[in-house]
Formats: C-alpha cells, sequence, structure tokens
C-alpha cells in the first residue's frame, strides 16, 4: 500500500509539472501570435516575411521588438504559473507570495546582486575563453543571435529607452522567471527529490532556458543562490528582488556608460584578469557571507 501511496503521488507530482509546461506552451504560442499579428498589421512591420527585420535597429522596428519580447515574456513566464496556481487554490499561498520579507532581507538581497558582480564576471570571461568542440557550434551559434538580441535593446539613447528596458528586460523577466521557476518549479520538484536536488535542478532549468552557453554555468549558481533564498525566506519577493537587481544593475551602468561616452564593456571587466583577479575572489567572499547572513535571517524568521 506504501509503494502505490508513492506510486500515486509521484504521478501527480509528474501531472502538475506536465501541465505547468502545457500552460507555457499554451502561453508562448498565444501571447506571441498576438505580439506578431500587432506588429505585422498593426505597426506595419513585415515580420512574417523577414522575421530578421526586427534586429535592423530601425526606430519602428524597435518598438515592435519590444512589444513581441514583452509579450513573449508574459506569455512564458507570467501568465502559466498563475494560471497553474490558480486552479490549484490562492495564488499567493501557491506561489509564496503571501509572505512578505524584512528589511534585512532586502538589502541584503540587493547587497548579494551587487557584490556578486566581479565573480559572475570572472566566470562569463572563462567561459568565453574555452576552445569549444563543433559539436557545440549550433549552440554558440544561438548564443550569439541572443547576444545581437540584447545588444538591440540596450542601444539606449536616452532616459525613455532606460525606462522601457527597465520594464521590459529586467522586471517582467524578475517577476516572471521567478514566478515559473522557484514559485512553481522548484517547490513542486521539492515534494519528490531532496531540497538541494530541487533547488539545483531548477537552476539548470533556469540556466538553459536563458539558450547562451557561456552564460549556462554563471546563470545556473546565479539561480542556485536565488533557489536558497526563496527557502530561506518562505517568500517568492526576496527572489524577484534579488533578480530585479541583477537585470537593472546592468541595464543601469550599461546606460551610465554610454551618457559619458565610456566603454560599456568596463562593466563586465570588473573581475576579470585585466581588472585584477582577486576582485573575483573577494568578490566570492562577500557572496559568501552575504548568504549566511541571509540563511541566518530566515532561521531567525522561522524560529519566532
Amino acid at each position: 500500500k506504501g509503494m502505490n501511496d508513492e506510486n500515486v503521488r509521484g504521478f501527480r507530482l509528474g501531472g502538475e509539472l506536465v501541465e505547468l509546461i502545457f500552460w507555457v506552451l499554451i502561453g508562448l504560442l498565444v501571447f506571441s501570435a498576438v505580439g506578431l499579428f500587432w506588429a505585422q498589421w498593426v505597426m506595419g512591420i513585415n515580420v512574417l516575411h523577414n522575421p530578421e527585420i526586427l534586429m535592423s535597429g530601425e526606430p519602428s522596428a524597435r518598438r515592435a521588438l519590444i512589444l513581441t519580447q514583452a509579450l513573449s515574456s508574459i506569455g512564458t513566464f507570467v501568465f502559466p504559473p498563475l494560471v497553474w496556481a490558480y486552479r490549484r487554490g490562492k495564488i499567493g499561498d501557491m506561489l509564496a507570495l503571501s509572505r512578505g520579507i524584512s528589511t534585512s532581507e532586502i538589502l541584503n538581497g540587493i547587497l548579494l546582486m551587487v557584490v556578486a558582480i566581479p565573480a559572475l564576471n570572472a566566470l562569463v570571461f572563462f567561459f568565453q575563453s574555452i576552445d569549444y568542440p563543433s559539436v557545440f557550434q549550433s549552440w554558440l551559434e544561438l548564443s550569439e543571435r541572443n547576444n545581437r538580441l540584447v545588444e538591440q535593446f540596450i542601444d539606449m539613447k536616452g532616459y525613455g529607452d532606460l525606462a522601457i528596458n527597465l520594464f521590459v528586460m529586467a522586471l517582467l523577466p524578475a517577476v516572471g522567471e521567478e514566478l515559473l521557476f522557484r514559485g512553481a518549479i522548484q517547490p513542486t520538484l521539492a515534494k519528490k527529490v531532496p531540497l538541494h536536488a530541487a533547488i539545483w535542478i531548477t537552476a539548470l532549468l533556469f540556466g538553459a532556458m536563458h539558450q547562451n552557453l557561456i552564460n549556462l554555468v554563471p546563470l545556473t549558481l546565479l539561480g542556485g543562490m536565488i533557489g536558497y533564498l526563496r527557502v530561506w525566506s518562505g517568500s517568492l519577493w526576496l527572489p524577484i528582488l534579488a533578480h530585479y537587481t541583477n537585470n537593472s544593475l546592468l541595464l543601469i551602468f550599461t546606460f551610465m556608460m554610454q551618457q559619458n561616452d565610456i566603454n560599456e564593456e568596463v562593466v563586465n571587466q570588473v573581475g576579470t584578469p585585466g581588472s585584477g583577479g582577486f576582485l573575483a575572489i573577494f568578490s566570492i567572499l562577500l557572496v559568501a557571507f552575504n548568504l549566511w547572513l541571509l540563511k541566518r535571517s530566515g532561521e531567525a524568521r522561522r524560529g519566532q
């Protein structure tokens, strides 16, 4: 009987994840179709015959790119977990949105993302320096295409572009990706596998989802850190805050560099050997200390 109960429980959890994937596919198809329809027939951008026109840099194409990217993000990451959670009870409880976070958690969550920059840059630098076998060529080409897409966004002319990017490239991904990965996938996996395994499986999926071979390991480690924030705080708001901080810092630093005619790659060089490798080591120590503080904070709150 115990074995049968375990099989039923495993089947039920598998069904939950399958349903979540179903809503992801539905959201991606529907919202992307709406974006393409609007770009093609309302904005007059010939996307259907020439999808690459969105990468042309023309003002009208840039507006269409922003719209399609925003709708795709909503459809893929925001819509699915909300529907999935609604079908199972209160959305706030299912996705850990009902519980707030303390001031110290807010400050430490922001600081964690700031001090992690040199270490993450060092990892990206290392994986960029690898001579990858030809079997990875398709993945590298996809990574390069995604980089070109990002470059279209971060070519900011003024504060209006910055504000739009802070919404489309920082806030939407932070909210949506955390709803999906740390709000729905991680706790569902944790019902079937050990907690640490659930955190790192989710983190690997999070890293792979970005479709960038160079950033796979850095993003997986970042996802793992954020996964522990979800567990220690008992709230999804801390992962959302940390994720938004990470995204927005890149945009703000890049914008400041562009406005002052400074090579924006300066931001990405902090922590690499060229800027002094000791910064990466110092960054790792600060990240570890900050994670310890957040873990203690979470334990103290649960002990109250």
